[in-house]
């Protein structure tokens, strides 16, 4: 884990620190925050609910285990699906936006944005060989398109 990553994840539960915690006191066995990284990450990675969130969280629970508390472990879909049906949308919303504000960098730099494709059917058991992936770097100031490759599938 490179030392940027841990302060990105370090800054997302800072941005949420504040956030109000709709849920009851009683019987509270996830942090909020732990919660909402978990879920920020989530979405990010592809998740699309509470249930693909909870997946997520299970495939990564090492990693999860290294930057968050979780006393309780890792949150259930349910408890992901409660949470996210009591936050306040604006006061997410407002802590999401300033979190995304703190990763946009000094006025002026240039960044590559990275796109990419992944065809289906594209795998090959016999060579073990997974999906072509084809990333396709852009730095839109400059207009710069890099040519499509076929990525290591590893």
């Amino acid at each position: 884990m490179t030392k940027q990553m841990r302060s990105n994840v370090q800054g997302l539960k800072e941005h949420f620190a504040d956030l109000l915690d709709p849920r009851s006191p009683i019987n509270r066995q996830h942090l909020l925050v732990d919660v909402i990284v978990i879920c920020v990450c989530g979405v990010l990675a592809g998740a699309d609910g509470p249930a693909a969130i909870a997946t997520w969280a299970k495939l990564h629970r090492e990693w999860l285990e290294k930057h968050l508390e979780l006393p309780g472990g890792i949150p259930s879909r349910d408890t992901f699906r409660r949470v996210l049906q009591r936050l306040q949308p604006q006061a997410f919303q407002s802590c999401f936006a300033t979190w995304l504000k703190s990763l946009t960098g000094p006025a002026g730099a240039k960044f590559l944005a990275i796109d990419g494709k992944t065809l289906r059917r594209s795998h090959d058991r016999k060579q073990n060989l997974g999906l072509a992936s084809f990333p396709s770097p852009l730095c839109r100031e400059n207009q710069y398109r890099h040519s499509c490759h076929r990525a290591d599938a590893g």
